[in-house]
């Protein structure tokens, strides 16, 4: 008995196993099919789909950004270091005035690297940013690579913003409008291979060289040239196409991490996981095309009709969406920025009261909040000029933080 109850439950077992193999094969063929299609598609429209992919052509060293700022990293680590060791908060926070005291170890401290600023100028008069990165090692190995670029790239960013706002305290107002400009400049570069993570570093770099050229223009009259300049600058950040190109880069590191996650046993699911992937980020990709308003009403249809079976897919898209928040928060300042330089070009007084901004010589859209679609909100405090835009980190007590406003130091 116990003998013919063993071989039934062998057979049973064997047909068991046989129809999972057969299944999963089936499902790994289908998945497998629909997958490959999705991906063919990706290559033939050229957009990469691997990390090997993001490798490009080397750039002329001279035109690469990436390569004029590695020539100064060196020095620009031991200006940060020595800049946290002098623990002033006026460094680091642009609402607390520098001493007398602060700005002589500020100059102390440019004079001791002569090098750093002519090489970030230079840079910033390049016309790309390829840090050449290692795209055939892991992945791990090259998101490692892509935080260590990022955290280089966040150094700059300080250097430029002691440097900019020490010109100030020294009055030179119009060397630090420039040093403002620079910054844009370079956040601009910056972007050109970003992946989200880069992408934060983006809008942090955009929001403080709108800060500085902010208060820039209230420190003092500025020559029409230096608003032109600034004008032709800060209309090149305005669209949406470099975070479209940040989603393509980080769609293909999401790709390589799905490939080291799969085995036989798991492909038809990974397959399926790896579908569902690929359609939420060209989603992603098509909105930046759409309003924002566009893009939150799609954000809660995603939401409500992702399922939890397939939870990789659906973990990735809160990144997404504070990405996106964030870009069209910077970019939102951006325009303010703008038109704060177009009133005090067109010489508006703010006790004339709130302007019509369709007056301002602006081109369509500069004027409008990105989150609201209406003209972006002006008001008159303390006999200045506040412009900003409301979105979701928009807090009543403090519009200035998403826009341009009155200086005030402490």
């Amino acid at each position: 008995m116990f003998s013919r109850v063993l071989r039934i439950g062998v057979l049973v077992v064997g047909v068991l196993v046989a129809t999972y193999l057969i299944g999963n094969s089936g499902w790994i063929w289908i998945s497998g099919s629909g997958l490959e299609a999705k991906l063919a598609a990706l290559r033939a429209a050229g957009d990469p789909v691997s990390l090997p992919d993001l490798a490009r052509p080397v750039p002329d060293p001279e035109q690469n950004a990436a390569i004029l700022l590695s020539r100064a990293r060196k020095d620009v680590g031991s200006m940060n270091k020595e800049m946290i060791a002098l623990a002033s908060p006026a460094y680091f926070d642009d609402e607390v005035n520098l001493t007398e005291d602060d700005c002589k170890k500020l100059a102390s401290l440019v004079n001791a690297y002569p090098q750093v600023f002519p090489l970030l100028e230079q840079a910033g008069a390049c016309t790309t940013y390829d840090a050449q990165l290692d795209y055939t090692a892991s992945p791990d190995a090259v998101m490692s690579a892509v935080i260590a670029d990022a955290a280089d790239f966040r150094g700059v960013i300080a250097v430029l913003r002691a440097r900019c706002r020490m010109q100030l305290a020294e009055g030179h107002h119009r060397e630090a409008l420039q040093t403002g400009i620079l910054e844009l400049r370079l956040a601009r570069l910056y972007e050109n291979n970003a992946v989200l993570i880069n992408e934060l570093v983006v809008c942090a770099a955009r929001g403080i060289g709108v800060r500085l050229c902010n208060q820039a223009l209230r420190a003092a009259p500025v020559p029409n040239e230096d608003r032109d300049a600034l004008e032709t600058e800060a209309a090149r950040h305005d669209g949406l196409d470099g975070f479209a190109r940040t989603l393509k880069n980080e769609r293909a590191f999401g790709l390589s991490n799905f490939a080291s996650l799969r085995n036989w046993l798991n492909r038809g699911y990974c397959n399926a996981e790896e579908s569902n992937y690929l359609d939420l980020v060209q989603e992603q990709i098509d909105l930046t095309k759409a309003p924002y308003a566009d893009f939150t009403k799609a954000m809660n249809m995603f939401k409500a009709k992702l399922s939890n079976q397939y939870p990789l897919a659906k973990m990735w898209l809160p990144a997404a969406q504070k990405t996106r928040e964030a870009v069209e928060g910077s970019r939102g300042m951006v325009r303010c920025l703008r038109v704060l330089n177009a009133l005090q070009r067109a010489d508006a007084k703010p006790a004339d009261g709130v302007p019509d901004l369709a007056t301002l010589k602006l081109p369509n859209g500069a004027t409008i909040d990105p989150f609201t679609e209406q003209a972006l909100p002006v008001e008159v405090v303390d006999g200045q000029w506040l412009i900003y835009t409301v979105g979701p980190f928009y807090k009543p007590v403090e519009p200035h933080r998403w826009g341009v406003g009155p200086v005030s130091g402490k």
